[in-house]
């Protein structure tokens, strides 16, 4: 849980890398400031620059979450 009150879930890139749109926000966790933001709103296409800046988030050891109220 963090600071708001929210739980989220995390999960890896690979459960979600075959799809486009999603009907939850996608949110990225920071780890050098233990923070959440949302990265993408609900059914907001993922284009390829969100997916090329989402990959390079992730290979600086930042995570993908979705809030558990989702």
């Amino acid at each position: 849980m963090n600071a708001h009150g929210r739980s989220f879930i995390h999960i890896l890139y690979k459960y979600i890398s075959n799809k486009n749109i999603f009907p939850f926000h996608l949110f990225i966790y920071n780890p050098k400031s233990g923070k959440y933001h949302v990265f993408l709103e609900a059914n907001t296409p993922l284009c390829s620059e969100k997916s090329k800046d989402l990959k390079k988030f992730l290979l600086k050891k930042g995570s993908l979450a979705i809030d558990i109220n989702q």
